[in-house]
């Protein structure tokens, strides 16, 4: 006759892999709920896809000058952001970045495929709906019917001046570009545009709040006016240079 101890035993033996490979999952499956859990919550949160690396000066600019910008959406008294970045290059660009320095064990082709994978995913997703792109970026979502054009934001058939086309607002003929160095810090032929809302109705309500929460603040960057005494760094005093603070 098998002890207690004799079929606990067996059973660990017959079934190591079965129970290795359920413990796998719940490590992962408790590890994403933790994230879930945990992940702090933005009011602001846009995707950049392009060639640029930022510096870590240009981490900070950004965040900081979309909070001047937008506004504390969730009610919280605090105004937050985050820029969740891609960096796709093409290989002639992976070459020039190289030559500047940059590690290729953290730039090389395999993570700017993984990127571009997860600019298809997100494209797909509710998760960024503000998207800060390259052109060839830009032109594979727009080519897919993925973003909203600027008439269906209450623009009409009056577009701004810096509007590229329908669907697009080019970053650098923005005075909100000439003013915050978080949004002057782009690539020149950076583009903004609006991605349309996912048709799925698992969480659809907030999803569209998110989204009229980042139209709001896609108007405030277009509509943004440089101040009437506004001097550039260049012809300031000493050429003291340094982001003036928002009126």
């Amino acid at each position: 006759m098998q002890t207690v101890k004799s079929k606990i035993k067996n059973f660990i033996y017959y079934y190591k892999w079965h129970m290795l490979i359920i413990a796998f999952f719940v490590t992962v499956i408790s590890v994403m709920v933790h994230q879930m859990v945990t992940r702090e919550e933005y009011d602001i949160r846009i995707l950049y896809a392009g060639q640029k690396i930022f510096s870590e000066a240009e981490l900070t600019a950004v965040p900081d000058a979309l909070t001047q910008l937008g506004e504390d959406y969730d009610g919280n008294g605090e105004k937050t952001a985050q820029m969740f970045d891609l960096i796709i290059m093409t290989d002639e660009e992976l070459n020039e970045a190289y030559e500047m320095g940059y590690n290729p064990y953290y730039l090389n082709g395999s993570t700017v495929k993984e990127n571009r994978d997860t600019l298809t995913f997100h494209a797909m997703a509710n998760e960024f709906t503000l998207l800060f792109l390259s052109p060839e970026n830009y032109n594979l979502l727009r080519n897919h019917n993925l973003l909203v054009k600027l008439a269906d934001l209450g623009y009409g058939e009056e577009l701004p001046a810096a509007a590229m086309d329908d669907y697009a607002i080019l970053l650098k003929d923005l005075d909100a570009s000439v003013f915050f160095s978080g949004i002057g810090c782009f690539p020149d032929d950076t583009v903004m545009c609006i991605k349309r809302i996912s048709e799925s109705k698992d969480g659809k309500s907030k999803a569209d709040k998110l989204q009229q929460d980042h139209i709001d603040l896609f108007k405030k960057i277009v509509a943004f006016k440089l101040p009437a005494d506004y001097v550039p760094p260049s012809q300031q005093e000493n050429g003291a240079g340094g982001e003036q603070p928002a009126a």
